[in-house]
């Protein structure tokens, strides 16, 4: 209550004060050195430091009469937290640029991560990398982005790397991936939306031996939407399909769809997604769908600096 009172005193205070110099900004708990005539211990520990030129409120025994320092009102922040993540929907990415110099470092599961260096506007480095737990191994990549209109973003990248299983019997087995893709976003005031498709392919090799190429040949089409419908919170969704072709450019294997939908949060170091994956073939509708109607759970979460 003491303490109450003491803060409503210094509110006071301020609005008679006139002419002196102006006050420290000296945020919550704390009062300005000025403002103090007798200190006393608070006989209880403080567990937060004050800035320069200003006192815990708890150490204040008595106020001066006339305070010696004139409390200027700061307006209230109006900072946004950036969106580290402009270059990615859920998982697939876009055509914007994440802000230049920063570092963004995304986990998928305990094994898989994202990270993401944006160089300058136009280019951004990183990599794939599945930690040793149950595979290891690394998907290096690069993109390239530019935005010849206000309403228009493209962008294209090309990516290779090598895996493998860390535990079991399929230790010294590699997998090689490469491919590439291409981005064309539209922006629209808190929307983006992206058309883009991947193409990629692979190699095999057996512990000893040399690789071989698979004859396959991958690409995922995909459309992406992102709304920034707050500050700080991201409306994502992703659809995406796969076609495969042999050698022969023939098509195999059934359609598959996947959507993806959910929400992001980012703050000034930290962001994260929760969402649903939902597989669209008549394998998963038939057998799976009547215990996950609403999709799969999913859970990222991230940093930035």
């Amino acid at each position: 209550m003491r303490t109450a009172w003491l803060g409503l005193a210094v509110l006071l205070l301020a609005s008679t004060a006139r002419g002196a110099e102006p006050c420290p900004a000296c945020g919550d708990g704390c009062v300005p050195e000025l403002y103090v005539d007798q200190t006393r211990e608070s006989g209880q520990p403080v567990f937060w430091p004050c800035p320069a030129g200003c006192i815990q409120l708890e150490r204040v025994a008595s106020l001066r009469d006339e305070p010696g320092c004139t409390y200027v009102p700061t307006a209230p922040s109006t900072t946004t937290p950036a969106d580290g993540t402009a270059s990615r929907a859920v998982f697939l990415p876009t055509a914007s640029a994440s802000p230049t110099g920063q570092v963004a470092m995304t986990g998928y599961a305990a094994g898989l991560w994202q990270i993401e260096y944006a160089v300058n506007e136009n280019v951004h480095v990183g990599s794939m990398v599945f930690l040793p737990i149950y595979i290891v191994g690394a998907i290096p990549n690069i993109k390239l982005q530019f935005q010849p209109t206000d309403h228009l973003q493209l962008g294209f990248g090309a990516f290779a790397g090598l895996g493998g299983p860390y535990v079991g019997g399929g230790r010294g087995d590699m997998l090689a991936l490469y491919g590439g893709h291409l981005e064309l976003s539209v922006p629209v005031g808190n929307h983006t939306f992206t058309l883009g498709a991947i193409a990629g392919s692979g190699a095999t090799r057996k512990s000893g031996r040399s690789f071989k190429a698979a004859n396959e040949v991958w690409i995922f089409p995909n459309l992406s939407w992102r709304w920034s419908f707050h500050p700080a919170w991201l409306a994502l969704v992703e659809l995406s399909t796969v076609f495969a072709f042999d050698g022969d450019g023939r098509r195999f294997d059934e359609t598959v769809f996947i959507l993806l939908y959910g929400v992001r949060g980012h703050g000034d170091i930290l962001f994260g997604d929760i969402g649903f994956a939902l597989p669209l073939f008549d394998e998963y509708i038939q057998n799976a769908w009547k215990y996950t109607p609403i999709g799969i759970p999913y859970f990222s979460i991230g940093l930035k600096f």
